[in-house]
């Protein structure tokens, strides 16, 4: 290494030949962080001549698959009204909460869609012929929901076959309006023909109770014979008997209560038990079969092989083709297969019909018996409430207290009874009133609509395929992580940037020469932005030797060398001398139009001179050609020759540029950026990647180089103009006359 005053330093260590400090490390950043907003634009834009063509194809082709492969699906719809409320007649029945939704759910269930596949109109239809699981596919297909909020209720199928819509939809009205009176007016009468029995063995307590008072009072001479079983005679009026009259009123509503809950009981066991004895139709047997997993996976796979079968028959295969037996004898196969295994399954899929159905009578059976057991404990407190008065009004003394009490309790039997009659009389009279379920409107062909077309699917596809290129290319930079700002390349590598450098222009087609000169002027102004950074900045200061290097090949060294070596020489008037060591794919001598040898390769050969090898080109520039390479660089360039040849023209050059190879692919430009007194690391634009200029970086701080910072190449010249605002007019005007030159 050389010191400031020319003296070599054979130096190793860590510190750079100028006595200042190594640049530091710097900290590890992840390359495949997010991308930014910035990032994500420039990215789209470079790569839209490809993304979007892509994308285009794509677009259409999606757009294409759907509108073939996804058909219309049309809805028809049935109108019913279900109230709310029963309608009233004379008297207000107890309703539940839930009664509405449960006569949604009631369409929606398979009580109901069982009887519709039962219909031949249903059965016959070529979507339910077709399907394995024929109650699947109604109950996907069905929609039940109020309109508004209202009572009005539609009942819609949607299907991709028009004609089967309406036919579906009506079938499933029919039968809720068949059905819906057995699963709920059935219970109904039951309970009424219960309560009438509850009725009869209630009177015939009470005429025994009657016939008990007469002979008790027929003993007691001092009661009037007007006042047995008058509930207001003062005997039990009086102040000591009006508690007792009190607890057998609230015990006989709570008994009238119990008698009917008893009747609802034993009505929802008897369909329970008529439920558990009966046996499914034939055609419910094969649904309630076909559902099992397992006949559904041997079915699909018949249904494959047929399929196939059709398709080879298409191309033109015979049945006597070993693909088309095959397929056979695996039809064959599953046939065998099925057969077994409907019969192995038809057993369960019976009984888990049943079960479904009877869950829900077993949960109606509960809610009764809860509601029985909570009346049990309300009836034991009264009673012991009974218990406690009678005990107090035996301490009076009182002899007519046998009477009383038996009074009271014909009293308490009469309303029992009273309360059974009310009760049947109400159910009797609402039976005959309006029904709760009003239909309002079947489907019909001319109401059919459509319920989505492929129109939707087949934009959204479109939009989708649209951005795939879009996101692959996105994904692409995520890993790759090009460096395309100045601010990014500081950020991610975390090294001063000492100048951005504009595109090097290039011949335009004819007729754009004036856009030629406006680059060209934007390309030297970028230069000399580079020169001033460099020269003034204070850890160049007292340096001559810089090498100039990059990551990889590709990323605008040479050219940058070249035109640094003239705009450093132009603009201060001293020699400089440019040094093209990249041997192994030399440039410079094509640029100053100078031959290639002899050159570099010669000196260090031993066969030519640094005097016969350096070209000048002009006053102040000098160029030293790489020279015919015969042999390995490594074995022919070492330190100790080139800081003898860098100690030879030291002292005739102001600046030195070198012109290193790539550093991550020649080995011998650790060896040149060691010999120099600091290292200008290149990278282009949209072209270098962050994890290779940071190896770069890291090997040449391994090696104890002085690195003085990066240098972004390749930025466009608009881009350039508008960040550092170049003077365009005064350029045209500039090379106006040069313009002429070169079109003439």
């Amino acid at each position: 290494m050389h010191s400031q005053n020319g003296t070599h330093v054979n130096d190793t260590s860590g510190t750079p030949h100028n006595g200042m400090p190594v640049n530091t490390l710097p900290a590890p950043q992840s390359v495949f962080r997010g991308l930014s907003p910035a990032i994500v634009v420039h990215t789209v834009k470079r790569s839209l001549w490809w993304t979007l063509p892509v994308g285009v194809l794509l677009s259409i082709a999606a757009g294409a698959a759907v509108w073939y492969g996804v058909p219309y699906r049309y809805e028809a719809k049935a109108w019913i009204r279900i109230k709310s409320t029963r309608p009233k007649v004379a008297f207000e029945l107890e309703e539940s909460k839930l009664w509405t939704r449960t006569q949604v759910e009631l369409i929606r269930s398979p009580l109901i869609l069982r009887e519709v596949l039962l219909r031949p109109t249903v059965a016959k239809l070529p979507e339910i012929q077709k399907t394995i699981s024929p109650l699947e596919l109604i109950e996907k297909s069905l929609t039940v929901k109020s309109v508004g909020g209202s009572e009005l209720y539609t009942i819609a199928y949607n299907t991709k076959f028009k004609a089967s819509a309406p036919i579906v939809a009506n079938a499933i009205l029919q039968a809720y309006l068949e059905k819906q009176p057995e699963y709920v007016d059935r219970q109904l009468d039951d309970t009424v023909e219960l309560l009438e029995r509850e009725r009869t063995r209630k009177a015939e307590d009470l005429a025994e109770l009657r016939e008990r008072l007469t002979t008790i009072a027929s003993q007691m001479t001092s009661l009037p014979a007007f006042q047995i079983g008058d509930p207001t005679s003062p005997l039990l009026m009086s102040a000591p008997h009006r508690p007792m009259l009190e607890l057998n009123k609230r015990l006989g509503a709570l008994e009238a209560r119990r008698s009917e809950l008893l009747a609802k009981q034993a009505a929802a066991q008897t369909l329970l038990t008529e439920i558990q004895n009966e046996e499914l139709s034939q055609f419910q047997q094969i649904r309630a079969v076909e559902s099992d997993p397992q006949v559904t996976r041997l079915s699909n796979q018949q249904l494959n092989a047929t399929t196939a079968i059709a398709k080879y028959e298409e191309l033109g295969y015979g049945r006597d083709h070993p693909r088309i037996q095959s397929l056979l004898a695996d039809i064959e196969r599953l046939d065998t297969l099925l057969a077994d295994r409907r019969e192995a399954a038809k057993v369960d899929a019976i009984q888990n019909y049943k079960l479904e159905i009877m869950r829900n009578h077993r949960d109606e059976l509960r809610q009764f018996q809860n509601e029985l057991a909570e009346l049990a404990i309300s009836e034991e407190m009264i009673n012991e409430s009974i218990t406690e008065e009678k005990n107090k009004l035996l301490k009076t003394g009182d002899r007519s207290l046998e009477f009383a009490f038996a009074l009271q309790e014909v009293n308490r039997a009469e309303g029992v009874h009273s309360l059974i009659s009310e009760r049947i009389q109400v159910l009797q009279t609402e039976m005959g009133g309006p029904e709760r379920i009003e239909r309002l409107r079947e489907a019909d062909a001319d109401s059919v609509s459509i319920a989505s077309s492929p129109i939707k699917t087949m934009t959204a596809a479109s939009s989708c395929a649209f951005v795939v290129p879009f996101l692959l290319a996105l994904v692409f930079e995520l890993r790759a992580r090009h460096l395309s700002f100045a601010d990014q390349v500081a950020t991610e590598t975390q090294l001063p940037v000492l100048a951005e450098v504009s595109r090097v222009p290039t011949r335009l087609v004819s007729g754009r020469e004036r856009k030629l000169g406006l680059r060209r002027a934007m390309f030297e102004e970028s230069i000399d932005q580079l020169r001033i950074s460099l020269l003034m900045a204070e850890k160049a200061q007292g340096k001559k030797v810089f090498s100039m290097s990059s990551s990889v090949s590709g990323e605008g060294k040479t050219s940058i060398a070249s035109q640094l070596a003239l705009s450093i020489a132009r603009s201060q008037n001293l020699p400089v001398l440019l040094i093209d060591a990249d041997m192994r794919a030399p440039s410079q001598h094509n640029i100053f139009n100078c031959n290639i040898g002899p050159g570099l390769t010669d000196v260090f050969d031993g066969t030519a001179t640094l005097d016969e090898t350096i070209v000048q080109w002009d006053d102040f520039v000098s160029v030293l050609p790489a020279g015919e390479l015969t042999r390995n660089p490594n074995a022919l360039l070492t330190y100790e020759s080139l800081t003898a040849l860098l100690e030879k023209v030291r002292d005739d050059y102001s600046y030195i540029l070198i012109d290193c190879p790539p550093l991550l692919a020649a080995t011998e430009a650790y060896v040149i950026a060691r010999a120099s007194d600091g290292v200008l690391l290149c990278c282009m634009r949209d072209v270098s990647r962050t994890l290779q200029v940071r190896k770069a970086y890291e090997r040449l701080i391994a090696v104890g180089c002085d690195v003085m910072g990066l240098i972004l190449s390749g930025v466009p010249t608009y881009d350039y103009a508008y960040r550092y605002g170049g003077y365009s007019r005064y350029y045209k005007k500039y090379y106006r006359q040069e313009f002429a030159e070169n079109t003439q």
